[in-house]
């Protein structure tokens, strides 16, 4: 069984998971932080931490900058749960498949049944491709990052941050480029708020 939560930002979201599943059966999670590696400054992942402290879930640190010759499915099958921060996609993903967790994602989710969260970033990434975010990110951080194929754990791609003044107001050249780009882009997306969440259990979701 797939179970996926993607939200826009956990720390405000994050209580509506109880909405959906029984998260005391959750008691453990990898944190995979490294969309933030090139962030100068921490200003949000401390609040996303918080959250889930509050929920009674215990978060390791997994860098996948320390997995370049050993296995990342080894490390991550110990887990209940995987969260990915926010951050930068391109980065991230670029990373990712570097270690060979592109590879190994769908098999940690599905066979394995553990439960994957994702904040901005991290919920960008569950989809098929991230192209269609480049107007909102640095995506020439990683140059040599050609393929923007992503996990494809769902058939859509999330557009987080939508309506918070201090982000969206910000960014709103950015994202009416973004807007304007979709159609050329053959799979949907959805646009959530920082107080909304997508849960996704096997080959269906709702909007919580």
């Amino acid at each position: 069984m797939k179970r996926m939560f993607l939200a826009s930002e956990f720390s405000v979201s994050g209580d509506k998971i109880k909405q959906v599943l029984d998260i005391n059966n959750y008691s453990n999670a990898a944190y995979i932080g490294n969309a933030t590696d090139l962030d100068l400054v921490d200003t949000e992942t401390s609040a996303n931490k918080d959250k889930f402290r509050s929920l009674g879930i215990n978060l390791t640190n997994v860098d996948l900058r320390d997995f370049e010759n050993k296995s990342i499915k080894d490390e991550l099958i110990k887990y209940q749960a995987i969260y990915f921060e926010g951050g930068n996609t391109y980065y991230l993903l670029d990373l990712a498949n570097r270690i060979g967790l592109t590879k190994v994602i769908h098999e940690l989710i599905h066979d394995h049944k553990i439960l994957y969260i994702g904040t901005s970033a991290g919920s960008i990434i569950a989809g098929p491709d991230v192209g269609s975010s480049k107007p909102i990110e640095d995506w020439d951080v990683v140059p040599e990052l050609k393929d923007y194929s992503a996990f494809n754990l769902v058939d859509f791609v999330v557009i987080p941050h939508i309506g918070n003044d201090d982000f969206f107001k910000d960014n709103e050249d950015k994202y009416n480029e973004l807007f304007s780009g979709l159609k050329n882009f053959d799979y949907p997306h959805i646009a959530i708020r920082d107080q909304q969440a997508i849960w996704v259990e096997d080959e269906s979701f709702k909007i919580l």
